[in-house]
């Protein structure tokens, strides 16, 4: 069964770009590869450039012979460059410190580029992923 995500990136301007990940979007999976291979803004906006993703890997880098039917292990799987899907991805702001015109999925990831931390975005609040990971 998919546990859904959102990842997403709030830049300078309050203006949020998210991406869909369909499957492993749990603490344990989505967050703990987030922290471990995308602690960087460049490495964050490369994986949001990719548009919607089936499930994310320690690299989005796309090798010879990786498709969605043939994936190869540790090389993320995007709908758009390896199904050939419609680019797919989320535009909001945040307004009054409430994100605006997003879609949240059960896990929502957002990066803030004014301090390059991951944090989980609940209902009410946003808690600091490294927080809720264990190491």
């Amino acid at each position: 069964m998919a546990t859904h995500a959102k990842i997403m990136i709030v830049d300078s301007n309050n203006i949020v770009t998210g991406i869909y990940c369909h499957f492993d979007g749990y603490l344990d999976g989505v967050g703990a590869t987030l922290l471990k291979h995308y602690s960087d803004l460049d490495k964050v906006k490369d994986l949001i450039a990719l548009g919607s993703i089936s499930y994310l890997e320690k690299s989005i880098e796309c090798p010879l012979g990786h498709s969605f039917n043939t994936p190869i292990k540790g090389y993320t799987v995007a709908y758009h460059r390896d199904r050939g899907e419609d680019f797919c991805q989320s535009r909001g702001v945040i307004e009054n410190g409430i994100i605006e015109n997003i879609v949240f999925e059960q896990y929502n990831y957002v990066y803030f580029e004014s301090d390059s931390k991951w944090y989980l975005k609940s209902k009410d609040n946003l808690t600091l992923l490294s927080t809720l990971i264990r190491s």
